[in-house]
């Protein structure tokens, strides 16, 4: 089913968020199907009496009529499923599950736009428990665990055992921060509802917002003074301003390649002038030369722009002819995906009405350059190989700048846009490139700190930190002085994830290691052994700071060293928070970093003083006087972390367990197929085919490279999806060309469609998973799935149990191994001697676990547990945690 588009989406969205709840049908259109199908009316998908909307009202979000009922959803689970809690015979636990729900979504720059209005909708029944994605998606599930925080933290504020504690007292409502605008009067909201009202400004759909387009998404994404003139040559390309991008290039990259450029087109026109004298052999004065060379290049540009202008209107105007009357004569499935984009962007009207005017302007180009050559005809010789000459010159002048440039993309920090630059005026090349009129004052980083405060509920000067999603508003209060009862909860926060009110984990990419790092660390995973440090005096452009005051005095509240890096600079090192302290937005910067788009964050270890080691690695004597391989002293070594979506793109896999207690379910994102046009969310059942849908490569090479590189990047992330108890919980939102990606200039028609089909794909999910029967089928699905599992594990330990049977003789064993090691270890490993109870129990865990298995009798060729299991079934392997 599709959404609505253009004003309708616009009409629609004002609907959901303002008005009372609607149909389902409401926000839905007439589908471009292939000839002779007509849309399913079928109920077995949704209910075709499906209510949604009402984003804007609070009590939307009550999640129960009753408050004693409100007060056991907000807790975390640790308070409410200790133990081995039976749904059955517990009508608390029932509801608690019943209304609880994990979230992951997919990272897509500005598709993000997509999960604001459907996480509204899951939260008009469900409760988020653990939520996480990455780059876009790592933006909005931390807006999703700050409206949780919101929600929970005004629900546990009015139960009678919170309200005996001063410290849980909500703030008041005048200290919710603001969007930061100069035109945004009404402040974001705490809760849910200030996920709609970020909705409704960027679309320009609230009481006095003006009505013309002033593109406020792209605004946030906002270049510093040092890389804006090679952003307005990537805005020009995304707005399709072709015509000015050979003038923008020229100014990209420094001034040395204008001042080539100026110093060329000079000696062309005094070239192109002489030559025409020598041809016609009068003799003329400088002047006069000058003039001429000017009058033969400026006809060449004329015919040669006019030319083109001409060519390119004709173009237009006889594809949209041609795609129209194919559409008219047979609405195939490629003219339907056709239809459905120009009915999701503007850019196409606009094209209409400006071709007229463009052919317009290109002959009388044409015109003017024929008349001004026919004046001298020689110069129609002369200046097209004086300016190809001049042009082949200014383009190795320009390929010399940008090579430079690249090579010293690391001054860059590897990308365009710091995410916190200060707001200033249009420069005419600005106005070129097609770069908005500014009308927002903060860029992106500010105005997201913002909003996550304001979903919190906690006042605009601090910093929403991940302490305060684990356990309340009160912890910026608590930890100013905390007693041994708040340090040994938070403790007991980090290590178990049930203990959190709100837990959110983000997952960023580490490119000097090649490895993901999922934030908060986890303190089992060793971690410990090597602490992240920051440089914080680095984290700037030279004309703004990465972050907002608040979230930079809290990176300094770490212990500090000041360490020489490898080139022998020093730094001033602040180590990272403790996992509790670390701020919010801080990790959501360095999950969204999209390579070239945005600056990577700059991270340290301190790398310990290396001494020489022989091949066996052993360290020499020190009578051998050797020169030490590393500095004598310690050296702070650079870290670069970039978008998480480099290693995990759609974390899937956060949160799964092999017999979860709730859903999971995940928001992904897509491209129309081919054969399937008509379909803005696709949200299969586990008996539907698990094969993912094929694209279509295209015919060239970027096309075939480009494939290559979401291969390597996705490949994980599909396969997952693919399994049974995973596909049929996740919803995929499809977008045409010209819709979410990289296109930061998309109209705000396109940003409501977006909108309107993340929240169809929320309501999708939200009446899946509030049916008992599909959550029961659910479980059963998982239930078969892990005891298939459990069952081939089972075999091959049993299978290889007797390679092990000489370990479990005991210490002694182990002690003669450690004795008879050809390599000792220079200091005592901890892991290798277990504590002294560890033998009998293991070999009792085996012997209850593998023993057990019995292999099919003779005869008997199939296992009652494996035997047509869902397929296909996923494979218990150790793997690393990121």
């Amino acid at each position: 089913m599709a959404v609505a588009s253009g004003e309708e989406a616009l009409r629609a969205l004002t609907e959901l968020i303002s008005g009372d709840r609607i149909k389902v049908q409401s926000i839905l259109r007439d589908c471009y199907l292939p000839e002779g199908l007509e849309p399913s009316k079928s109920p077995i998908l949704m209910k075709p009496d499906t209510l949604m909307g009402e984003y804007g009202d609070e009590t939307r979000y009550a999640l129960a009529p009753d408050q004693a009922t409100r007060c056991e959803i907000a807790r975390p689970p640790a308070d409410v499923l200790s133990g081995r809690p039976m749904i059955s015979s517990n009508e608390t636990v029932r509801k608690y599950v019943e209304r609880s729900l994990d979230l992951t979504m997919k990272g897509g720059t500005t598709s993000g736009v997509v999960y604001p209005l459907a996480i509204c909708e899951l939260a008009t029944d469900f409760r988020f428990r653990n939520v996480g994605g990455t780059s876009a998606g790592a933006i909005v599930a931390a807006l999703t665990a700050a409206a949780e925080l919101g929600r929970s933290g005004q629900v546990l504020a009015s139960c009678p055992s919170h309200k005996e504690s001063p410290q849980a007292e909500t703030p008041p409502a005048e200290n919710f921060a603001s969007s930061g605008t100069a035109q945004e009067t009404n402040a974001i909201r705490p809760g849910f509802t200030g996920l709609a009202d970020i909705i409704s400004w960027l679309t320009q759909i609230r009481e006095g917002d003006p009505k013309a387009e002033e593109y406020r998404l792209a605004q946030l994404f906002r270049p510093g003074r040092a890389t804006a003139p090679i952003f307005r040559v990537v805005v020009a390309i995304m707005r399709g301003r072709r015509l000015s991008l050979p003038l923008l290039s020229l100014f990209a990259f420094g001034w040395g390649t204008p001042l080539l450029a100026i110093a060329l087109i000079l000696g062309a026109v005094v070239l192109t002038g002489w030559l025409e004298t020598r041809s016609t052999g009068a003799t003329y004065s400088a002047p006069a030369i000058v003039g001429f060379g000017a009058l033969g290049l400026l006809a060449i540009v004329l015919f040669a722009s006019g030319l083109i202008l001409v060519i390119l209107s004709i173009r237009s105007v006889l594809a949209a002819r041609r795609d129209q009357a194919a559409w008219e004569s047979s609405p195939t499935e490629e003219d339907a995906r056709l239809q459905q984009l120009r009915n999701h962007t503007s850019r196409y009207p606009m094209r209409r009405r400006t071709t007229g005017l463009r052919v317009v302007i290109g002959v009388a180009m044409i015109v003017a350059a024929l008349v001004l050559g026919s004046l001298r005809p020689a110069l129609y010789v002369i200046a097209p190989l004086v300016g190809l000459a001049a042009g082949l010159i200014m383009l190795f002048g320009l390929f010399l700048s940008v090579s430079k440039h690249v090579g010293r993309f690391r001054s860059r920090a590897f990308g365009l846009v710091l995410g916190s630059a200060s707001r200033r005026r249009r420069s005419p090349l600005d106005v070129l490139a097609g770069v908005p009129k500014p009308t927002v004052d903060k860029s992106l980083i500010p105005w997201l700190n913002d909003c996550l405060n304001a979903l919190a509920g906690l006042p605009a000067h601090e910093a929403l930190r991940f302490g305060h999603l684990w356990s309340g508003l009160d912890y910026h209060d608590r930890r100013g002085s905390p007693s041994q009862k708040d340090l040994d909860q938070w403790q007991s926060m980090w290590e178990r994830r049930d203990h959190r009110l709100v837990n959110l984990e983000l997952m960023t990419t580490d490119l000097t290691r090649q490895r993901p790092f999922r934030f908060p660390l986890d303190p089992t995973e060793g971690h410990d052994s090597e602490q992240l440090w920051v440089c914080v005096d680095q984290l700037h452009d030279g004309e703004s700071e990465m972050f907002p005051k608040p979230i930079m005095k809290a990176l300094r509240e770490g212990k500090r060293r000041d360490v020489r890096d490898d080139h022998g600079r020093m730094l001033r090192l602040y180590q990272l928070p403790d996992q509790r302290d670390l701020p919010v937005i801080f990790v959501v910067r360095m999950s969204m970093s999209l390579p070239a788009l945005f600056q990577a964050v700059r991270l340290y270890r301190i790398q310990p003083q290396q001494r020489p080691q022989d091949d066996f690695g052993r360290v020499f004597g020190n009578h051998l006087q050797l020169r030490p391989l590393r500095s004598s002293t310690e050296s702070a070594q650079e870290l670069w972390f970039s978008d998480g979506g480099i290693t995990s793109n759609f974390p899937v896999h956060f949160f799964d367990n092999a017999l979860p207690r709730w859903p999971t379910v995940s928001l992904d994102l897509g491209t129309h197929p081919d054969d399937a046009p008509h379909q803005d969310i696709w949200l299969p059942q586990d008996w539907e085919s698990p094969l993912a849908p094929v694209k279509t490569l295209g015919g060239s090479g970027f096309e075939f490279g480009q494939a290559i590189f979401n291969t390597a990047m996705s490949w994980r992330d599909s396969l997952q999806s693919s399994l049974p108890g995973y596909r049929n919980r996740i919803a995929q939102v499809r977008t045409s060309p010209g819709e979410g990606g990289t296109n930061l200039f998309m109209p705000r028609e396109v940003v409501a469609s977006l909108a309107l089909r993340g929240a169809f794909a929320g309501a999708r999910l939200r009446t899946r998973f509030l049916d008992t029967a599909q959550w029961n089928r659910f479980r059963w699905l998982r239930l078969r799935t892990a005891m298939n599992n459990f069952e081939r594990l089972r075999a091959d330990i049993h299978s290889r149990r007797g390679f092990y049977e000489d370990v479990f003789e005991g210490q002694w064993w182990l002690t003669e191994q450690q004795r008879d090691f050809s390599e000792k270890p220079e200091q005592p490993i901890c892991w290798y001697q277990p504590q002294r109870g560890f033998w009998p129990k293991a070999a009792r865990l085996l012997n209850t676990f593998a023993d057990a298995y019995r292999p099919p009798r003779r005869g008997k060729k199939r296992n009652v547990m494996t035997y047509r299991t869902p397929e296909p079934y996923p494979l218990i392997r150790q793997v690393p945690r990121e």
